[in-house]
């Protein structure tokens, strides 16, 4: 198959996307490994929120963005079907929430403090948009994500990951206490590449799903492939992300399982031994997830049905203004920029996902809308970068699977 020009493009820009990513965070990394938090007593939290890498390189995977979205966009057909009435629909939570944020400002009252909005921003549009273009990418990308693009794409994503690992190898050996520390002394949350563990974990549960079920011809053997992306996981310490491995594993080693029993067996059964295991312990972990909750519930107290604070529950806007509307999962974001009509749309999409999924018989986009499900939970996906990209080339294959399926 000879790709053409303008699928080319895509490849490049995507394949940049992912080529930049070591560059990152480098200097957060590098910040974080050189300070003992817990014998300076210094603040963790005010570097979490700091930019210490250039903004012109942060700025790489933001310009990728916007013409992944300029360019395809000018290549959409627009075609009365299903996929064009989900768009019209998204399109139209993002432009009555844009609107009403502009003639409807007001303060922001959350538990803890009052954010005081005197009129809609530019930064609150610029950051709605730059959180929102993940929404609308696959829409238009597509009919460019075939297997072809998939096989060239995937040895530089498999080979960005290893530097993932390494760096969370020696983060573990070498006294990096920025996320606690462990009954023999090495560094408990191991977030490689990225500066937020989650976020780490995601990235390495999305590319689990990708080497099982996306990309057939396996880098190494499928054993190999399991123990690698399990110990990234797991040198993140995240429940969400370990819940996710077995998820898959279960789904893939399915047929090795020699009665239902032992089956739900080993699902049940691993999950306290990694909460056990767990230098946080269940208490740490309740707490994580409670605020997570906690969030979602404040977004739904002060929803309404298109949302007066577009932009305002982004990290884009949090990190550049100083202060925001805190979400932590994609579920509390999509609430606080989009009210109760983008909710209720991304409610909709789901279930309509999940039912799909099980109409056509389709194991892996089940299993992936629930992976997916779980990374929304416990991050901003559509500001995770590359998890975002991840998932966009992800969904954009599905996207056209499911289309081709369909005309057979």
């Amino acid at each position: 198959m000879i790709i053409k020009f303008p699928a080319n493009i895509v490849f490049s820009l995507i394949w940049v996307g992912f080529l930049v990513v070591p560059f990152l965070s480098l200097s957060e990394i590098f910040e974080l490994s050189n300070i003992d938090f817990a014998h300076t007593g210094e603040d963790v939290n005010s570097y979490l929120s700091q930019i210490q890498t250039p903004l012109y390189i942060k700025g790489l995977k933001d310009f990728i963005m916007f013409f992944l979205f300029i360019f395809t966009l000018r290549h959409y057909k627009i075609r009365f079907n299903r996929t064009s009435f989900f768009l019209l629909l998204l399109f139209g939570a993002f432009l009555g929430s844009f609107i009403n944020s502009i003639i409807m400002p007001h303060d922001v009252k959350t538990i803890d403090y009052v954010i005081k909005v005197e009129n809609f921003s530019l930064l609150a549009l610029f950051s709605g948009l730059r959180w929102g273009f993940p929404f609308f990418i696959p829409f238009f990308i597509f009919p460019f994500i075939d297997t072809n693009f998939i096989s060239k794409i995937s040895r530089l994503v498999f080979l960005i990951f290893i530097i993932h690992f390494l760096f969370q190898l020696h983060q573990l050996f070498s006294e990096f206490y920025f996320f606690g520390e462990t009954s023999l002394h090495l560094s408990a949350r191991n977030p490689g590449l990225f500066v937020i563990p989650s976020v780490a974990s995601s990235f390495s549960l999305m590319l689990y799903f990708y080497y099982k079920y996306i990309y057939d011809n396996q880098i190494f053997s499928d054993n190999i492939i399991d123990i690698l992306f399990l110990l990234s996981i797991l040198l993140t310490q995240s429940i969400v992300g370990f819940f996710g491995f077995l998820i898959i594993w279960i789904s893939i080693h399915r047929k090795s399982f020699k009665s239902s029993t032992a089956f739900v067996a080993t699902f049940f059964c691993a999950i306290p031994l990694f909460i056990y295991l767990n230098s946080r312990g269940l208490s740490g972990l309740i707490i994580s997830s409670s605020y997570r909750l906690k969030f979602i519930y404040e977004a739904w107290e002060r929803s309404s049905f298109f949302s007066s604070f577009f932009g305002l529950g982004t990290n884009t806007y949090s990190l550049l203004n100083g202060y925001g509307i805190a979400t932590d999962s994609t579920f509390a974001s999509i609430i606080s920029n989009l009210g109760i009509f983008g909710a209720l749309i991304s409610f909709w999409i789901i279930i309509y996902i999940l039912f799909l999924s099980f109409l056509i018989k389709n194991l892996a986009l089940l299993i992936f809308t629930l992976i997916l499900l779980l990374i929304m939970l416990t991050i901003n996906i559509t500001e995770s970068y590359p998890v975002n990209l991840l998932a966009i080339i992800v969904i954009s294959y599905f996207m056209g699977s499911v289309k081709a399926d369909a005309k057979e």
